[in-house]
This record gives structure tokens, sequence and C-alpha cells, in this order.
């Protein structure tokens, strides 16, 4: 899973408009701050003669093309000249990725002697493509620009874009905003308890190829309240495949019209009853406009398509593109518990390690530890997450001296101390024979729940399992001689999702995920539903529109998307891309109400 990156930089200065990128110009770019190219020079002598002084390596320089990119980021990012570069490495090519820079810089002090110190410094971190220059990935944190506010959709929309537009030049034609925002919060602590916050907004600049997005591809920018771009993530830089061919893709104008889509899809899709509770205390934002008003959200009652998979644009049919879901079963089964209603509550880090022991026998011995806090946007709820890890193996290289890492987590309700989640990973457990069945893992599961689930639960509907225990099944063009080993085994596991029901209808917000070792029979991971409110009026099912209906109105309100999508895994890619048309409707956070029969959109923005 890709992190989101929490970080600023400036907006562009008008002057400094380019109609070619900056990769794209290195050739004939003219350096106008030698002094910045000339400290990035001297930390590339320093960290040479370093590495010269242990093992006598010698230091390869950079290209023109990376040190015209770094003038210019100096000149975009003033804020770089006030920062040191404290650290640069060479990530050489392999697996199909190109050689790439990653640089840090900081304006920390070289001893620091308080946290407070580190409270009030500045980071930054780029990586660029060692032949070219372009620019990967780009973030810098800045204490002076923290801020609890989040920012609205159109300030992002608009920093976003003007960003792109003088970052890519002419290119940025060939890329194109996407509808979705995304919130994100962080937070760090100094010593004294001190809290320093950051938010921002994400948007989405996809990649078109013949005026149709390629998924995966394009870039991720962030936006803070100040209308700093904060962070810019190029999506597809560490695919590690070859260049696309440009001329494989198919020809977007033998794709059937929208309308077409549209039927293609009702005839596929059943649409199912589900209930929405929201917990105490969530709220969302109903409606698009300046009107629009801040209610605490109600139990409602929705429909929602079971078909998630994508259609062939030039036929629509399912589309098949050789990737295969390994071991997930799709159920609905009811499962009856005797609920005992333990609380599992850790007001500390000290509490939640006592636990882990106590309740569910961990070894936390020798384990380093870690904390952060997340606050849940737009519910505002805020949640604490605490990490242990066992330590490398000494005088091991390569993967094999983190082969029997050891990696814990666990998931706290900030306000109540509840915890809501735990995970176990034992990396010397890949590739281990199960000695438990799918029914006995099933029974572990269903005990583990009828334990901590609380008192008033007396059936939950089991609605899929997935299995680790077999042999991952590849797509069909993958050769498997060329995955890698650690790749190719995992842990054996069996993970059962359920969430609660009502009058034999689930509720999608009241889930539970229970992970049971395949080796020792023992639960490896689970998560559960945050406070409950236990006395949920939930609206009558008897009065519905008709699934056909729903469907139509579903896609009346969501229209099928076209675009391009070129399967790829372990570094290897699909013989051709698919020309395809997917449906967003849950993109945007709405619903369709089963009762009214209309689609409800649910924003966390007032534009």
């Amino acid at each position: 899973m890709k992190l989101l990156h929490k970080s600023v930089m400036t907006v562009i200065a008008a002057s400094l408009l380019s109609s070619t990128p900056v990769w794209a110009s290195a050739q004939e770019a003219v350096i106008t701050n030698q002094e910045a190219v000339e400290k990035a020079k001297a930390v590339e002598v320093k960290v040479a003669e370093k590495k010269g002084e242990e093992g006598n390596v010698e230091q390869q320089a950079m290209s023109q093309a990376v040190e015209q990119s770094l003038d210019r980021l100096y000149q975009l990012v003033p804020e770089l000249q006030e920062m040191k570069l404290t650290d640069q490495h060479l990530r050489p090519a392999e697996n199909g990725r190109s050689a790439a820079w990653y640089l840090h810089f900081s304006n920390a002090p070289e001893q620091p002697q308080e946290a407070e110190d580190l409270q009030d410094t500045a980071h930054a971190y780029l990586s660029l493509k060692a032949e070219t220059g372009e620019l990967l990935t780009f973030n810098i944190q800045h204490p002076q620009w923290s801020s609890e506010e989040m920012p609205t959709a159109q300030l992002t929309k608009e920093k976003a874009t003007a960003f792109m537009k003088q970052l890519l030049g002419d290119q940025a034609d060939d890329y194109r905003l996407s509808d979705s925002v995304g919130y994100g919060r962080s937070a760090s602590r100094d010593s004294n308890g001190n809290e320093t916050v950051w938010t921002s907004a994400s948007v989405q600049f996809e990649r078109l190829i013949h005026g149709v997005p390629l998924i995966n591809s394009g870039y991720q920018v962030e936006v803070d309240s100040f209308g700093h771009v904060t962070s810019i993530y190029q999506t597809d830089e560490d695919s590690g495949v070859a260049p696309i061919d440009l001329e494989a893709f198919p020809d977007p104008s033998e794709a059937l019209t929208v309308e077409e889509a549209k039927k293609a899809y009702q005839d596929l899709i059943e649409m199912e009853l589900v209930y929405s509770a929201y917990g105490p205390g969530q709220r969302i934002l109903i409606g698009t406009n300046d009107d629009a008003e801040e209610s605490a959200a109600k139990p409602s009652l929705q429909y929602r398509p079971n078909f998630t998979k994508v259609l062939d644009a030039r036929t629509g049919k399912e589309a098949d593109m050789g990737m295969r879901l390994a071991n997930r079963e799709e159920l609905s089964k009811s499962i009856k518990l005797e609920p005992q209603g333990k609380e599992l509550v850790a007001e500390t880090p000290e509490d939640a390690a006592a636990l882990l022991s106590d309740e569910f026998g961990i070894d936390m011995t020798g384990m380093r530890f870690d904390e952060r806090e997340e606050m849940d946007w737009p519910t505002q709820k805020k949640f604490l997450h605490y990490s242990w890890h066992s330590e490398p193996k000494e005088d091991v290289e390569g993967p094999d001296r983190y082969a029997d890492m050891k990696y814990v987590h666990v998931g706290i309700d900030a306000e109540t101390g509840q915890v809501l989640n735990v995970s176990v990973q034992d990396e010397s457990k890949q590739g281990a024979k199960p000695s438990i069945s799918e029914d006995q893992a099933e029974k572990a599961a269903i005990q583990f729940l009828e334990t901590y689930t609380d008192s008033d639960i007396e059936e939950l509907m089991l609605r899929s399992m997935y299995s680790s225990v077999e042999k991952p099944l590849y797509p069909d063009w993958v050769d498997e001689s060329k995955v890698e080993e650690r790749m190719a085994e995992s842990a054996p596991e069996f993970t059962f999702f359920l969430n609660e029901s009502y009058q034999g209808i689930p509720i999608i917000d009241r889930s539970y995920q229970v992970t049971i070792d395949a080796v020792t029979g023992e639960v490896s991971r689970f998560y559960l539903p945050s406070q409950r409110e236990q006395d949920l009026q939930l609206p009558d099912s008897s009065q519905v529109v008709t699934p056909e209906a729903a469907a139509e109105a579903l896609f009346d309100a969501n229209p099928p998307r076209m675009v391009y999508v070129w399967p790829e895994f372990a570094g290897q890619r699909a013989p051709q891309p698919w020309l395809l048309y997917i449906s967003d409707y849950t993109a945007g956070g709405g619903y369709l109400d089963a009762i009214t029969g209309k689609w409800v959109k649910a924003s966390s923005d007032k534009e």
C-alpha cells in the first residue's frame, strides 16, 4: 500500500512559467542558482568521501539533467535554500526500475538538545530519475504551515492545477484532474505532549491516452489550507515495468456509448439491500452548495450493486483480464453467537503491551515501540496507533536480514480507550505449512467474536472468507518463474469478514474481521467497530423501490466511465492494455436510497 505523503511545497511563482517540464528541458536550461547546485555537489563529495573511507566505493556523479532539475526546484521552493542537504543516495536500476536519486533536506540543528528542537524542524524529501532528472516524488513538512483547518475542494483543485501546469508545461495537456478529493491529517508531539497538526486534501491527475484516462498512471497532489502544494507523487513511478507503447492501446472510437454501457451494467448486476448505521457522533454534510447543512447522520436503507467487476468497452461483456482473485469465497451465512461482551481497553502504550501479552500471549520482549495519532475525516474521531517490531538479524545482508522479523500493531479509539484492531505479522511463517482446516479456523474466529463482541449481538452475517493457505492464483499471463520467492510465498491464514444484520439485511458499517493463523490456530488479526449505539432505529425494509428502478437510478447518477487499464503484477505487464467501462459510484461517498429510489450525494466540503 502506498502511503500518503504529508509534506509541504510552495506554489510555483508565475515568473517561472515554462512550456516545457523541468526534466524535458534539461539540455537547454540555464543554471540560475549556482549556489544551490554547488551545495548539492558539496554534499555529493562529502558522501563520496565518507563511502570511500568506509569501503573505498566510488560515488556516481549526478547527471546534468538532475543538477538542472535541482536548480529549478530551489527556485520553485525557496524553503529548500533554508535547509541543508543532509543525505543523498543513488538507487541503482533494477527489476525494470530506472536508477533514481533520493535526497533529504532539513533545517534541524546538528546536535539538538531537546525534543522540542525536532518539533520545530522542517524536512523535505525528493527523488528524481538519474538519467532524465524527472521528478518522481517531492515532500516537505514545515512547522510554520501546520493547521487543523481542512482545505476546501475548490482551493485544492485550483492550486494543484496551477502547480501541475507550471511543473509539466505543455505536457500538462496529457493529464486530467479527476473529480474526487481525499482528505488527510497527520500530527506529531514533543516530549511535553504539545501537538503539531498538518492537514491536506489530495487530488489525482490521470494520464490521458487518446483522451482516455489510464488507471494508476499520473500524479497525486496534496494541498494544505494555506494553498501550499504539500506533496507531489508520481503514482506509477515504482511499477518496475517497461515504458508503455502508445500504439498498443485500443481505439476508443470502437467502444460502446455510455448509454449502451449503462444497459450492459444493468443486465449484469443484482442490487442488494444494506443498512448503514453511522455510529454516535458521526456526521456528514448532505448537499453540494453553500446551503448544505451539517446534521447527525441517520441510519439509512440503501441499495448497492453486488457486481464490482468491469466491462469490456467494446463488447459490453464482463472483462476477463486474467486477474483472478485468489481463494476468496463470497458468502451469506448467519452465525449465531452467545456473546460475553468482554472489553478490550488500553489507556496507555504500557496498557496495550500488557494486553497483548496477557490476553493474546504475544511475546513483547525486546520489541521497539512507535506511536502516532490519526483523525478520521469527516467524523472528527481520533485514533491512536501503537506499533512494535523486533530487530533484524545482525551480520546478515539482504532480505534474509528481515526474514524473522515480527510486527505488532494496535489501533485504539482515543476517546474511550477501546481497542479496535490488533495485527501480528510474523515474517518467519512465510511459506509455512498449515495445521488447521477452514472449518477449524471458522470455529476459532467465532469463539473469538463470542468473547469480545458486545453482549447485545446475538447474530452476525458471514459475508466472505479469504484464504492464503493455497498457492496464490497469479494472472494467466504471469511467468511464475520470475516471481520473487518471498512474494510467491505468504503466511498461511484464513480471514473472515462479517457484519451485524437486521432482519437478514447486513449493516455495512458495523463490520468485523478476524484472521486466524493457519499454523498455530490463533487469532493473528482482528478489526472491531468503534463505539456502537445499541438502541438503533433502522428504517422499515417493506417499502422499498424495485431493484430494477434502483439500478437505473444508480447509473443515471453515476454513468459508467471509459478508462484504459494495463494490468501489472510482480514487475510483469499483461500482453495488451484493455479499454474498459467502470462504475465509480462509491467514489463520492453517496448512496442510493432504497426508500425514495434517489441518489443521495454526501459531501464533506462546501465548495
